[in-house]
């Protein structure tokens, strides 16, 4: 083979190698699904980051401060895996956004922290005062000294004693000591209400998956012959089970990474309203 023709071969192959990467970038680009390390959503009111006060949702980095005036709510979304929602008057630090396990730690008011397990995460921790909850999955509200169980198991250390808090079980030091007891009425109602404000969350983190890739959504609309509404109303339905979710993922023309996070968002909030009917039967 003559020079000129191993160098036209060289450099074809070369195009070639440079046009295979672009289209595997390109591809990638296109179907995967990129996960934010922390978003603020702004619910109502007047929410400060780094005591500046923000009007729109955002992403948020270590260290950053957040906090919530009278009259005012806000939601911390950590890797699109733990929904921490600050009731008025709270202020919260994100302390360590280690995707492995991230810590907050809490400064005043009250939060709802919500271990959703989307993503893989392993732990969750948030600090308050002389106290530390950690968790791997589960739902807990807390403020100074307080911590109530509102899904599965918790850790809560305080005053160096070590609890397992369960559900609609609440741990308290009202300054004679540290006891355990069952959820007040008006506790259990607290408990609901922060279940349907982790629906809205949870549902307008579905919407922001869907927004990440509009063409594709568009493609799939086109090829099911479905309008926005029709996507809405078929995922409330999803919602209250009266779609099978997996398959209608499996029948999904296109098989993409926002396609599965969109069921597994779903899932979590029909485990949530089962778990609310279940809760409204046994009362």
């Amino acid at each position: 083979m003559s020079k000129t023709k191993r160098k036209v071969l060289i450099t074809f192959g070369i195009i070639a190698a440079a046009v295979l990467v672009v289209a595997i970038a390109g591809y990638w680009m296109v179907t995967s699904s990129p996960t934010v390390s922390a978003q603020l959503h702004v619910e109502s009111g007047s929410v400060l980051v780094n005591d500046a006060l923000v009007k729109a949702d955002m992403e948020l980095n270590e260290g950053d401060s957040i906090e919530t005036r009278e009259n005012s709510e806000a939601t911390v979304i950590l890797y699109e895996s733990v929904i921490v929602s600050l009731d008025e008057s709270t202020k919260i630090t994100l302390s360590d956004l280690a995707k492995e396990h991230p810590k907050i730690t809490q400064e005043s008011g009250s939060t709802w922290n919500k271990f959703t397990k989307l993503l893989g995460m392993q732990q969750y921790s948030i600090d308050y005062g002389n106290s530390v909850a950690s968790v791997r999955g589960t739902a807990f509200g807390l403020r100074r000294n307080r911590i109530i169980g509102g899904e599965g198991e918790v850790d809560y250390l305080i005053d160096g004693i070590k609890y397992r808090v369960r559900r609609n079980r609440v741990v308290e030091n009202l300054g004679n000591g540290t006891n355990e007891r069952n959820a007040t009425e008006n506790e259990t109602n607290e408990i609901r209400m922060q279940n349907e404000r982790t629906i809205r969350i949870l549902k307008i983190m579905r919407e922001n998956e869907m927004q990440k890739h509009p063409r594709i959504i568009e493609m799939i609309k086109s090829q099911a012959n479905l309008t926005d509404s029709g996507i809405r109303e078929m995922l409330e339905e999803a919602d209250d089970g009266k779609v099978d979710i997996d398959e209608a993922v499996r029948k999904s023309p296109i098989d993409i990474e926002s396609v599965h996070r969109v069921a597994e968002i779903t899932k979590r909030i029909r485990e949530l309203k089962l778990e609310m009917a279940g809760n409204i039967t046994n009362g």
